[in-house]
């Protein structure tokens, strides 16, 4: 099973719309620079006040962010559809917003607890695993041909070992031949090849959440 799962995992990374829902991803994360900005550019360095905010903020928006990230790509990652949902997350916030904002908590919370784990691949896996679990089970409607109560969340430790080495790998590949073609790009159209090696890079990233998200896919077949 883990090969199926590398593959259909290797399917999300390789789907055009995961680099446009990394956008969008990216663009939610880093709001509460908008906070921070003016006052830099004013000041040169931000005041205690703005930091704090800052502080406060940023997490928030980073769990946000990585919500609306795994809700509009679910259908991608767990292998049900090659289209993505992209006015989903709107929705689900719309008419379940007490589910969402319990949702962030649980995640927030969880950042910080693996703020003890050294290994940042790890930490992308694990948060982004668990928010993927706990939007399987907030929102049964993502799946309802589906007994959540067989779904097993722990695929094994050699399955683990074998997916962290696996993503590192093909992650650090994708990334060095990432930035050689995003500063050929930035040669000819200045801005973009920034924003090309940005999106791609950050979606290498995610290479453990679609495998093991692909994985919780072939469960749910």
């Amino acid at each position: 099973m883990f090969w199926e799962a590398v593959k259909s995992g290797m399917g999300t990374l390789a789907h055009w719309q995961t680099y446009l829902a990394t956008l969008l991803y990216l663009a939610l994360s880093l709001s509460p620079l908008l906070v921070i900005a003016p006052a830099i550019n004013r000041n040169r360095t931000p005041t205690d006040s703005t930091l704090i905010i800052y502080m406060v903020l940023l997490p928030l928006f980073q769990a946000f962010a990585l919500v609306v990230f795994i809700i509009t790509l679910a259908p991608i990652i767990l292998g049900q559809s090659d289209q993505a949902a992209w006015s989903l997350p709107w929705q689900l916030l719309q008419h379940e917003p007490v589910k969402i904002l319990l949702l962030l908590g649980k995640l927030i919370l969880a950042a910080y607890l693996l703020l003890l784990i050294r290994v940042p691949m790890l930490q992308t896996l694990v948060l982004s695993g668990f928010a993927l679990i706990l939007l399987l089970n907030s929102f049964p409607a993502l799946n309802p041909t589906f007994n959540l109560d067989e779904l097993r969340v722990w695929p094994g430790f050699l399955f683990m070992m074998g997916l962290l080495f696996f993503s590192t790998l093909i992650g650090w590949l994708g990334i060095l031949i990432t930035t050689v073609l995003g500063s050929m790009i930035e040669i000819h159209f200045k801005g973009r090849g920034v924003l090309f090696t940005i999106s791609v890079a950050s979606s290498f990233g995610f290479i453990p959440l679609f495998i093991y998200g692909a994985w919780i896919g072939i469960q749910l077949r």
